[in-house]
């Protein structure tokens, strides 16, 4: 399986090549909708799919939407805080030393739970929230990071009954916020969890509908929903009204709706959709190939042969050491592949 990442590359070994793409790798701005958690202690929910796996002309392609991959890019393009690197017990330890100046500080508890959680410590994550509830004197205020907690919990191994403690805990905190969009979001992936997709819809569009600026992650987990459903149709609208909101914020929108179009197999709707993705991105050689492979399925083999070419010309322009590297060691042999006879041009020739 090839893993296809909407800037190019996979790996830390990786960075130093792409480092020099300064303006590719300052659009990392648009994963802004998919990492609700750089922080471990930041008050949004998380739970986004991993990855998206779809296939192309009878070839898998994945692409990764971590918010792992999101903060290693926000990394490179801009200075990190040196805890961001740092080990976990570390950062316990940090917290601990503050607890320690200013033991009445509720928020500093509520930190080290989502680090504790982090680090699998669930029921010593739970009783800082108990003290740090009983610091603020604020029960309801507190159910959000409750329910929070709760649904991570039950996403790495807890027992199905958390999910509904978890969404008791989210209405509580609803019925004194009902504006907070992340609230909403949140409910929506537990009922989700729960299999109750129509209530799971109606959440989504509610968090969608009062989030002043939301995440891309809302339209696409709402559409894949959809899709899940048999609402096609409906998914692909959802992916497309989003796009007037999110602006460039909206590439992992259109690789979501590529995936989907190519399901349905429409690869020239696919197309289309590729050709809103930036134009720093559409150069980059893996998403070249990706172009190639949708002409190729859409019945244009010599427009995707001059694809092909012309990934071969941007390959030739690397370094041997490069080019050796996980983002594009595997494309030299698919072009091989691919290709039925010499690109006229390119300075990098494979026999077909």
């Amino acid at each position: 399986m090839d893993t296809f990442n909407p800037l190019g590359f996979y790996s830390p070994q990786f960075a130093a090549n792409i480092r020099e793409r300064t303006d590719v790798l300052c659009l990392t701005a648009v994963y802004k909708s998919i990492i609700p958690d750089l922080s471990p202690y930041r008050r949004e929910p998380q739970g986004a799919s991993p990855s998206h796996v779809f296939t192309v002309n009878g070839k898998e392609y994945t692409t990764p939407m971590t918010n792992r991959t999101a903060a290693f890019l926000l990394c490179l393009c801009f200075t990190c805080p040196a805890h961001a690197h740092s080990d976990i017990d570390d950062r316990i330890g940090e917290v601990n030393r503050r607890i320690a100046e200013q033991p009445e500080d509720s928020a500093t508890y509520v930190r080290r739970a989502y680090l504790r959680a982090e680090h699998g410590e669930w029921q010593k994550a739970f009783a800082d929230l108990d003290r740090a509830t009983e610091l603020s004197g604020r029960p309801d205020t507190m159910a959000f990071d409750r329910a929070l907690l709760l649904h991570r919990w039950s996403r790495h191994g807890g027992d199905a009954g958390l999910q509904h403690r978890a969404l008791r805990q989210v209405n509580r905190f609803l019925a004194i916020r009902p504006e907070d969009g992340d609230a909403f979001l949140l409910r929506a992936r537990l009922h989700r969890d729960l299999e109750r997709k129509e209530s799971a819809l109606a959440d989504y569009t509610q968090s969608i509908a009062i989030t002043e600026d939301p995440r891309a992650d809302l339209f696409i987990e709402q559409a894949e929903m959809l899709d899940e459903m048999g609402r096609e149709e409906e998914a692909v609208k959802v992916l497309q009204q989003s796009i007037g909101r999110l602006g460039v914020a909206a590439l992992p929108v259109v690789r979501t709706a590529i995936r989907l179009e190519v399901r349905r197999g429409r690869a020239d709707a696919a197309l289309r959709w590729f050709e809103r993705l930036p134009p720093m991105l559409k150069i980059l050689p893996n998403e070249l190939m990706l172009k190639g492979d949708l002409l190729r399925e859409a019945g244009h083999p010599e427009q995707a042969r001059r694809i092909y070419c012309e990934v071969l010309e941007r390959l030739a322009g690397f370094s041997s050491w490069r080019r050796r590297q996980p983002a594009f060691a595997d494309l030299e042999p698919d072009l091989s592949e691919r290709l039925d006879r010499p690109c006229a041009t390119a300075s990098v020739q494979f026999a077909p």
